[in-house]
């Protein structure tokens, strides 16, 4: 399951952004994406929201869901 290297990719745009100077973002939302895979596409969401430094929500794809909790966003 590729779920932690998708959310880990998500993370890292977000970190590179705020290195270039750009505001912090608020990630709450509804994110939606496919994946090509040999066996065709791959619809996925994420649910976020962020609270008090705090991100919480659900990934989820036809592989199943993953909840996401105390996961934190910073920038410096």
């Amino acid at each position: 399951m590729k779920t932690i290297p998708i959310i880990c990719s998500l993370f890292a745009v977000a970190v590179a952004a705020a290195a270039f100077g750009a505001e912090p973002t608020d990630p709450t939302g509804t994110w939606e994406w496919s994946t090509k895979s040999p066996n065709g596409e791959i619809p996925t969401t994420l649910k976020l929201e962020w609270k008090n430094s705090k991100i919480a929500g659900a990934y989820s794809n036809q592989f199943g869901d993953t909840a996401i909790s105390n996961a934190s966003y910073k920038t410096t």
